[in-house]
């Protein structure tokens, strides 16, 4: 997670949904930030100008896919990362399982999640989540 300073992504963490991962000596490994609906965060990465192109490009996901009609009230995987030594070892498969189990302690119906590579759709997928919506970065460009 990038420093406080320079990212907006801590201001989830007091929601209470996020989900952070340690080894045994207690060094952070991974971390599943999630944030609760209506996403009060717009920009939980940073405020640079990719941030923006990042976010008109989710917006422009969620119109066209009718996300927010089938579930308004869906927990968002904002951030997901594991630390490179630790990657292919089940970490954001624990991550992941862990936000679903408390995602449904919590009340919530959905999760949701932007798969911005082919690592995370893959997972996805292996952990059964169904896929609404897929958008080439070629057919976003050519429609923007």
């Amino acid at each position: 997670i990038p420093p406080a300073d320079e990212s907006l992504s801590a201001s989830v963490i007091p929601q209470g949904h996020s989900i952070l991962a340690e080894d045994e000596f207690g060094h952070v490994i991974g971390v599943c930030l999630n944030d609760q609906p209506p996403q009060q965060h717009p920009s939980i990465y940073t405020n640079t100008d990719d941030d923006t192109k990042f976010q008109e490009l989710f917006l422009y996901m969620e119109e066209r896919s009718g996300v927010m009609d089938l579930a308004p009230d869906a927990l968002e995987v904002r951030i997901m990362a594991v630390d490179p030594g630790w990657r292919q070892k089940g970490v954001a498969t624990g991550l992941l399982k862990t936000t679903e189990q408390t995602a449904k302690l919590s009340g919530f119906n959905w999760l949701k999640i932007y798969c911005t590579s082919h690592y995370s759709n893959k997972l996805m997928l292996k952990l059964g989540w169904k896929l609404l919506y897929s958008l080439s970065y070629e057919e976003y460009i050519n429609n923007v």
